[in-house]
C-alpha cells in the first residue's frame, strides 16, 4: 500500500471531529484517524531505538503512550507557543512509545530535542513492513493514556548477600480537569443518581408511569468528558443513557396506546392482554436500566469533580 492510499484510508474524520471543525473549536487531543495512522506504521513496538516493548500486549492491554514531540501544554517539554492545535495534535508531532521511554524522553529535554525525536520517529516508521489494523478500543485507550501520568518511586532494599534490589512502583494519576469539566462531572453524577432513584421507585410498583424520566444531554456531556474516561467507564456512560432513552421511548409508545384504549392514567383493566404485554415490556426496560452497573463510573466522576 502506498503512503497516499494509506492516508486516504486512515484519515477518516469522525462525526465528533466534524463538529469541532464546524464550530472552529481547537483540538484537545489527537484525532481518531491520526492515532490509527500512527499505529498502522508502528509495528506495534515502542519507537525508541532497540526497545522490544509492544504497545498492545497479546491479551489486548494497551500500555503504549502517545508522546507529543512538541509538548501539548505550556508546562511540558519542548513546548512551542506558535504551534496551532492542529499541528500540536497532528501526525507529524506525535510518536508512540512505551511508558518507560515516554518518561525518559520527557525527563531529559536537553538530550531529546525536537530534531532528535523527529529523527527517531522517521527511522522507526520507515522500517514498518506493513500497515497494522487497530480497533476502536485500542485507539480510545491510546488517547486516554495521554492523560495518565506515571510517577515512578524506587525502593532500595538490601538482600542477605549485600546486593541492592530495586523495587519500582508505578502510580497512575489522572491530570486535573479544568473547572468546566469538574462542573460537568458533578452534573452527570447527580443526573445518574437521580435517574437511579426514579428507577428504584418504578421497580417497586407493578404499574405503568406515564411520565418520562428526565435526562440530560448526555451526548454533549460525553464529548466534554471523553478524554477523562477510560474504555470501561466510557462504555458504561453510553450504555446507561441509551437504556434510559429506550425506556422513555417505551413509555411514549405505551402512553399513546393507553390513550387510544381509554385507560385511565395509564392503568388498564386487569387481564387485558395488550395492556399486560406492554406492561411487562415496560418493566423489563426499567429493570435493564436499573441493572446497569455504574459504580465505577460514579466513582470516576466523583474523583474528577472534586
Amino acid at each position: 500500500m502506498t503512503n497516499r492510499s494509506l492516508d486516504e484510508k486512515l484519515n477518516i474524520i469522525t462525526e465528533e471531529e466534524k463538529t469541532l471543525i464546524k464550530d472552529k473549536k481547537p483540538l484537545q487531543s489527537p484525532r481518531v484517524s491520526t492515532v490509527k495512522r500512527l499505529f498502522a506504521v508502528s509495528q506495534n513496538k515502542c519507537a525508541f531505538q532497540n526497545c522490544p516493548e509492544t504497545l498492545v500486549a497479546e491479551g489486548g492491554k494497551v500500555t503504549g503512550k502517545i508522546c507529543h514531540i512538541k509538548a501539548r501544554s505550556e508546562k511540558g517539554p519542548r513546548y512551542d507557543p506558535e504551534q496551532s492545535a492542529e499541528e500540536r495534535h497532528g501526525f507529524d508531532n506525535l510518536i508512540l512509545l512505551c511508558p518507560k521511554h515516554h518518561d525518559v524522553i520527557d525527563d531529559d529535554e536537553k538530550s531529546y530535542t525536537v530534531e532528535r525525536l523527529i529523527e527517531i520517529k522517521n527511522e522507526h516508521e520507515s522500517k514498518s513492513p506493513k500497515d497494522i489494523e487497530v480497533s476502536s478500543d485500542t485507539v480510545t485507550s491510546l488517547i486516554q493514556n495521554i492523560y495518565v501520568h506515571n510517577d515512578t518511586k524506587v525502593n532500595y532494599e538490601f538482600t542477605n548477600n549485600g546486593q541492592v534490589a530495586n523495587n519500582i512502583i508505578n502510580y497512575v494519576v489522572l491530570d486535573s480537569p479544568n473547572k468546566n469539566v469538574r462542573v460537568s462531572c458533578n452534573r452527570v453524577k447527580i443526573s445518574i443518581e437521580q435517574i437511579r432513584e426514579e428507577l428504584a421507585k418504578r421497580r417497586e410498583i407493578n404499574g405503568f408511569f406515564a411520565n418520562s424520566i428526565r435526562v440530560i444531554d448526555h451526548e454533549k456531556y460525553y464529548t466534554e468528558l471523553f478524554d477523562y474516561l477510560d474504555v470501561k467507564d466510557s462504555t458504561t456512560f453510553i450504555s446507561f443513557f441509551e437504556q434510559v432513552n429506550e425506556l422513555n421511548e417505551c413509555i411514549e409508545n405505551f402512553r399513546r396506546y393507553a390513550e387510544e384504549k381509554g385507560f385511565h392514567r395509564g392503568h388498564g383493566p386487569i387481564g387485558h392482554a395488550g395492556f399486560s404485554n406492554r406492561l411487562k415490556g415496560y418493566l423489563s426496560y426499567v429493570e435493564a436500566a436499573y441493572s446497569e452497573d455504574v459504580t465505577s463510573l460514579l466513582k470516576r466522576l466523583e474523583t474528577l469533580g472534586k
